[in-house]
């Protein structure tokens, strides 16, 4: 749940502050939800190589 969280805040920082619109896109016929659900996956199986302390002080510092 917190590595879902920091995903938006990244992708809020990213977008927000710096103008970058990313790079993931969705593959063909996948709507919304289908895009979000994979898209929040992915970076959630990335994450897991953090430690739960780290999650917690990132969504702290860049979260709302």
């Amino acid at each position: 749940m917190t590595a879902h969280i920091l995903h938006g805040c990244v992708r809020r920082l990213s977008h927000g502050r710096d103008g970058h619109a990313g790079g993931l896109t969705s593959t063909p016929g996948e709507g919304l939800p289908a895009f979000l659900t994979r898209a929040n996956g992915d970076f959630a199986a990335t994450a897991r190589q953090f430690s739960p302390r780290l999650l917690r002080d990132l969504v702290g510092r860049i979260g709302p």
